[in-house]
């Protein structure tokens, strides 16, 4: 059997063991998680994935879900050409990215004097008064070696 003869599933079962690849945690795109959960929320984060790998997507953001939730040819292609050619730094994106993804604070914890921050920023410890604040030291330059 060719590559192009996969059904739709088996095309996502690849696309899905290639993200476990790539991402450094992996788990989230295991065969167990993926069959507890709707394909929809699936496909959903397989779009969320490819945002964070900077892959190539048609501008109507729908129509590219709706490809990768029913195993779309063309769609699970693109993504796969697109990832397998820059898999190296793809996987150095895809962990860099769990640090640089902004986290979503549940409104319960907004009202919390120890969590907000002044200015209406989330911080970690206290609220930053300017009579007991320590200014954070400066930022390192580094300078960049041309080649």
């Amino acid at each position: 059997m060719s590559f192009d003869e996969l059904t739709p599933a088996a095309l996502l079962t690849i696309m899905y063991e290639v993200f476990h690849e790539v991402d450094s945690k992996g788990g989230e795109w295991t065969a167990e998680v993926r069959g507890s959960e709707p394909p929809a929320f699936t496909a959903q984060r397989a779009v969320q994935f490819c945002q964070v790998l900077k892959c190539p997507a048609p501008a109507d953001e729908a129509a590219f879900r709706d490809g990768l939730a029913a195993g779309d040819k063309r769609t699970v292609y693109a993504v796969l050409a697109y990832i397998l050619a820059r898999l190296p730094q793809l996987k150095k994106r895809a962990y860099v990215a769990r640090y640089l993804m902004p986290v979503e604070v549940p409104p319960e914890f907004m009202h919390d004097e120890s969590v907000i921050v002044r200015g209406g920023g989330v911080g970690g410890a206290a609220s930053c008064d300017a009579a007991n604040s320590i200014p954070p030291p400066p930022l390192p330059t580094h300078t960049r070696r041309t080649r």
